[in-house]
């Protein structure tokens, strides 16, 4: 019988243990800074491709016109 007692009591403490409290934070990264990274320089611009010659593709296909002559067929 006190084995039994002493066995719920430790089970609804350590259950109460794990429930109540505050979770643990998780710290963030810390940024690491490049070694060679100049702070003084300019960013380096990226150039973005261009329209039209993101639209055609090596074989003539456009977005406007599905590599038909008239246009997107009607399916």
């Amino acid at each position: 019988m006190r084995l039994s007692s002493i066995t719920v009591i430790f089970t609804v403490v350590v259950f109460a243990s794990n429930c109540v409290g505050a979770p643990v934070p998780v710290p963030a990264p810390v940024p690491v800074p490049m070694p060679d990274a100049d702070p003084e320089a300019a960013p380096v611009p990226v150039p973005m491709p261009s329209t039209a010659a993101a639209a055609t593709t090596t074989t003539g296909v456009t977005a406007q016109n599905f590599g038909h002559p008239g246009g997107a067929p009607a399916w």
